[in-house]
């Protein structure tokens, strides 16, 4: 699998560069309920199913995936209402659920080289016309920014076709990335927006982490020692608050008991403070999030 190939090359890098956050506010740990539990599976599969090439190359699409890895996606009554691949392999859809009440949209995660360069690259950009002393990381905010026009039409135009259904944004690893700053710089203009990543590294600075916190609903999703989480390295990075960590196994039914609650930017409670880093781990959010590869 090309992913799992690449991610030996950031675990690598991991084991080489991450030292223990230092926390910057109280930590407060909490277990999390069955309506929370099945929402997180529901957006993981919304999350696969951005991985599958049939959901990103035309509109008009009932969500599937041949892996067979989003059953309760493909439950729901869903109509991709856009789907995009640029040059540079960002990729994704924007879905309606009928049956939900829905609008989805969803980014897909790392699949090819170009991706992981921008990965690789930590450098930070200036993005102080979103909030005051922000920074994002530079390789993933050019990346927003190639798709934000044509993705900001579209999502204009679904809240006007369904202007009472739920609006949520997700994504896993890199889509996870897009997922928070897209959301972000939506939600600064006047969307209320939900968001849901899934083994998301961090996307900026300490600053921006606290504005995003302070945005909207969140669910920031790891699993056990899943090394992308833990990157870049938190100097100068941070994770928004809340973190959702599941601590079942790869291959293990996730229950309640699984996922802890953990407030806290930068928080230590969950996956930054375990010890090691795992590339398996990354692919497995309430089964093979990136099965269609």
């Amino acid at each position: 699998m090309r992913l799992l190939n690449r991610l030996w090359a950031m675990t690598a890098l991991a084991v080489s560069t991450i030292a223990a956050p230092t926390p910057n506010r109280a930590l407060v740990s909490r277990a999390v309920s069955s309506d929370i539990l099945q929402q997180l599976e529901l957006f993981a599969q919304y999350s696969a199913a951005s991985y599958c090439e049939r959901n990103i190359n035309s509109a008009g699409d009932k969500l599937t995936c041949k892996a067979g890895n989003c059953a309760i996606v493909q439950e729901a009554e869903t109509t991709t209402l856009y789907e995009f691949e640029n040059e540079n392999d960002v990729a994704g859809y924007l879905a309606a659920d009928t049956t939900n009440n829905l609008l989805v949209l969803s980014f897909r995660g790392s699949r090819t080289i170009d991706n992981w360069i921008d990965n690789i690259d930590f450098i930070q950009e200036d993005i102080t016309d979103v909030c005051n002393d922000c920074w994002a990381h530079g390789g993933w905010w050019d990346a927003w920014q190639e798709v934000a026009d044509e993705l900001s039409g579209q999502i204009k135009d679904a809240v006007n076709q369904y202007p009472d259904y739920k609006m949520v944004f997700t994504g896993h690893s890199l889509g996870g990335a897009l997922a928070t700053i897209a959301a972000t710089v939506l939600r600064n203009e006047g969307y209320t927006i939900d968001l849901y990543t899934y083994g998301s590294p961090r996307v900026g600075n300490e600053a921006l982490s606290e504005y995003i916190t302070a945005q909207g609903t969140l669910y920031r999703v790891t699993h056990t020692n899943d090394v992308v989480p833990k990157l870049p390295p938190p100097i100068g990075y941070a994770h928004p608050s809340p973190e959702y960590w599941v601590t079942s196994g790869n291959y293990e039914t996730v229950t309640t008991e699984d996922v802890e609650a953990i407030e806290g930017t930068n928080s230590t409670a969950g996956n930054a403070g375990t010890d090691g880093v795992s590339v398996i781990a990354h692919l497995h959010y309430f089964g093979n999030i990136a099965g269609c590869i």
